[in-house]
Formats: structure tokens, sequence, C-alpha cells
């Protein structure tokens, strides 16, 4: 939200595709194969272990079964190998990859082939005929499904390379907004987080083939760019689409349509296994602090589920960075042990807090944090967010629907944007841009006076105010007042010292 075109947004690294879903079964169907492979290694290996311990067989039987043993263990432990290695390679997209894949499932096939001939003609002993039945049942079970998906998902194997490029986001379409206006004033400022026609639709099925019915549009269209350090208010009523828009941003949700860009990075239906280091630096506190929380799990199991997520198995190790991170949304040490129970609404925010903190990230999501909670606690979580973005230059995405609560991005390099379920009547005024919406909102910075205020603090409104006022019964309708008497506004609450 800069200058006359705003600053190109360079996309330095393009991650892995997720691939579809014919290619994805495919893959399963693969792991499922080597994990079969294994276990029949393991069991080959047991049964003999067993029979011999307990004297069933001699020694001399056993090394007559050792050579066809390990010939057999050899080859299931190549096939699994291969079902893994092969499986791991369709993310590159790689034509060769899909060949290996259909080559392999040939093989399988004509293994499976070999292993009935000898079982019909009598050719192995009772309890190799069983198992060479059993892995030829498996094989023709889950390599020709393989096999199909892998044909009809040519495709996707297409031979393009997937690794980082560059490339840039075009926003010339945006409209020109007053200079030093934003944070994205100053010259070679890149956003960390740019949204360019993100689109999210819910399809609506019905009917006994479940056809699709209609469709809900929950984000159409949206366009916005946050800068790092930057309070970003996402303002807007019930049902206008602002979660949805949040948790597409994050990938939690897969867009319909459109670009984000995260610090250069393009996230555009990624692989999970691309999108789990990101996820360190991308959180999101949630807007209900009671649901949020597994109440079967102690605070330590938390917070520490997404530090064990990204490869801290060091139990230590976690519980300390649990314990540091209560300890930064102000809550004691030996919280750790205690249940979501035995926490009050404001407590059990701060825990959502700490468990978004715990992965030190850049850009956090608050989804309406303090919506559920008491007026006296809301002003205690919106000063902890302040106070929190300026000790670890956070950046932060509020998503609110109530207008008072955006003073929270009061500070200095803080903007606003409206999100409506309805589309506008008449375009953008002058010093407007195109912003978050569904349909054709706008976003519109705030003042330069309201972003240059030393000290922006949240102060909760009450209403109504405690002095001078008093509740009193229903009023009369303005339109049919009555006779011999002024007509008074419908309002609830009137002065207590007003002529009745």
């Amino acid at each position: 939200m800069g200058g006359a075109a705003g600053p190109a947004v360079v996309v330095r690294r393009r991650l892995l595709k997720r691939p579809p879903e014919g290619i994805r079964k495919a893959r399963s169907l693969l792991t499922s194969i080597a994990v079969y492979q294994a276990i029949s290694i393991v069991i080959s290996v047991a049964a003999v272990l067993v029979l011999t311990i307990t004297g069933a067989i001699d020694l001399g039987s056993v090394l007559l079964l050792a050579i066809p043993l390990a010939a057999a263990v050899a080859l299931q432990g190549a096939i699994a190998w291969l079902c893994l290695r092969i499986a791991r390679a369709f993310r590159t997209r790689r034509p060769r990859a899909r060949y290996a894949g259909l080559a392999l499932i040939a093989i399988l096939l004509v293994f499976g082939a070999l292993n009935v001939w000898a079982v019909t003609t009598g050719r192995l002993t009772d309890e190799a005929a069983v198992g060479a039945g059993l892995s030829a049942f498996v094989w023709y079970l889950l390599g020709i499904p393989a096999g199909w998906y892998l044909l009809r998902g040519g495709r996707w194997f297409t031979g393009e390379a997937q690794s980082a490029t560059a490339a840039t986001v075009d926003w010339s379409r945006r409209q020109a907004v007053a200079p030093g206006a934003t944070p994205s004033s100053g010259d070679g400022v890149e956003p960390l987080v740019a949204v360019q026609g993100l689109k999210k639709h819910f399809p609506i099925l019905g009917g006994l083939l479940r056809r699709q019915l209609a469709t809900v549009y929950a984000v159409d269209g949206v366009d916005f760019e946050i800068f790092p350090g930057e309070i970003f208010s996402l303002v807007g009523e019930s049902g206008c689409g602002k979660t949805t828009l949040g948790r597409t941003m994050l990938q939690l949700i897969p867009p319909t349509a459109g670009r984000v860009v995260f610090d250069g990075s393009e996230l555009a239906d990624v692989d999970p296994d691309e999108m789990r280091p990101l996820r360190r630096r991308m959180q999101i506190i949630f807007q209900d602090p009671f649901g949020s929380l597994n109440p079967r799990m102690p605070v330590s199991d938390i917070i520490g589920e997404g530090l064990l997520a990204q490869g801290i198995t060091n139990r230590r190790e976690r519980d300390r960075k649990t314990e540091d991170a209560l300890e930064i949304v102000g809550l004691r040490r030996e919280y750790t042990r205690r249940y979501p129970h035995e926490f009050s609404g404001g407590q059990r925010q701060r825990i959502g807090i700490a468990r978004a903190l715990a992965l030190n990230p850049d850009f956090v999501v608050c989804d309406e944090p303090v919506s559920a909670l008491d007026v006296s606690i809301q002003s205690q979580i919106l000063n902890l967010l302040l106070d929190l973005r300026r000790d670890l230059n956070l950046t932060y995405l509020f998503i609110t629907h109530n207008l008072s609560r955006t003073r929270v991005s009061g500070a200095s390099g803080s903007s606003c944007a409206a999100m409506s379920r309805r589309r506008p009547p008449r375009p953008p005024a002058a010093g407007s841009i195109p912003g978050a919406g569904c349909g054709n909102a706008w976003a519109t910075p705030k003042t330069a006076s309201r972003r240059t205020r030393p000290s922006a603090r949240w102060l909760p409104v009450t209403w109504p105010p405690a002095t001078g006022l008093s509740r009193c019964r229903a009023e009369p309708s303005p339109r049919r007042p009555p006779a011999n008497r002024r007509s008074r506004p419908p309002s609830r609450w009137r002065r207590s010292d007003a002529r009745p």
C-alpha cells in the first residue's frame, strides 16, 4: 500500500506443488506395498527364529533354509525400497518417475503371476504357498489401482522444474494512495505477505449422486499486502469470510484461485513436506479459547505439539520452550502440567497466544482473539499483543468484526481493510485501494495522525457510560407518538434527570 503502483512482489522461490488426487492415491498405494513387504520380512525372520529356539526344526534344516530365506528377504527389501523411492520421486513431476512406477508395478504383477503358477502346480510347500499366495494377492490388489492412477495422471508429469525461480507479481492494477500513508512508502521495502486475487469457493452438494447444486463464494477476489512489523486490521460483519481468508492465507484451507506470497515463497497448493518448514514462521491465534484447546491434554502437550511437529523430539527442550512461552504471555512456568479446565477464559487465550509464539514466528493471524472474552480481559489481551509485537518484531493480521477493536492497530505502521458480504454500490473513493473483501470491498489506510500516536493502547469502551445514564422501560414508537407528549428517540437508555 505504497506509492503509485506499489512495489513489485518478487517470488524468489517456488515450492513443490501438491500432486493431484490420483497421484497421491498412487503414492499411498506404493507406500502400502512397501509397508507390507517390511511386515513380511519381520514375520519371516521371526518365524524362523521361533522355530529354531523351540526345537521344531534342527540346525541342519535352518542352514538349508538360510539361502532361500536370505534371497526372499533381499527381494522383499528391494521391492520396499523401490516403492518408497519412486513414490517420493512423484513430487518432482519428472516423466521418468512415472515410467519407473509403471515398470515396478508391471514387475510386481509378473511376480504375482509366477507365485500363482507355483502355488497351483504344487511346486511350493504348504507354508511357502501361503506366503506366495498372500503376496500375489496384495500385489494385484494394490498394484492394479496404482498403475491405473499413474496412467491417468500423465498431465502431472510434465517435467517442469519446481526449483527456486524468480517471478514478479503484477500490482499495477491497484489504485494509487497518498504517499506516506502506509509503511510501504519506503523505497525497496518488500511485503512480508502479499495476496493477489485470492478466492475460496465452497460447493454445495446434494441429491443421490452428490451433484453440485450451488456455490458459496466465501472469499472472492482479495488483494492486499502486509509489511514486516505491521498490524493489518481486517474488519467485517459476521459471516463475510474473514476467518476463511486468514486460514486460506496460511494454507490451512486450500484456495480455489489466487496467489499468496510469503517472504518470497509462493504458497499455492504446496506439498505438505515443503510447507512444514514455513509453518514455523506462520501461526494463528484462534477465536474460541475454549474450543481451541484439547481438554484431555496438559498445557505442556498443547504448546509442545507444534514443537514436536517441527522436529524437536527432546522432551526437556520442549518443556523449556513451553515454559518460556508461558512466561512471555504472563503465566507461571509451573502451569505446564495443568489442564485447560483449570484456567479462566483470559488465561486460556494467553495459552493460545503462547502456543502461537512457541515456534518464534514472523507472522501471526489473530482471528478475533478477544471476541469471546469479557471487556476487562479484552484490554489485557490486546495490550499484550501490542507488547509482543514491539518486543518480538511480529507482524499481525488482526481479524475483528468490531470497529473499536481496530484501535489495537493505532500504532505507527498499521492499516485497515473492510470486508463485506455485499458488493459495494459504487466504486471506491479517491485515496482508497482495492482491498480485502467478498466482491469489491476495499482497504483504506489509517490517517497519519492515528499512525503516529506515541503510545497506542486499546481502551475498553463501556456502554452506557457510568455517569448520568440509567436503564428505563421501552419507549413508544416515534412514528406514532402519544398525544400531548414529545416524540423521543427509540433508545433503551436516557438520562436519569430527564423529564418523564
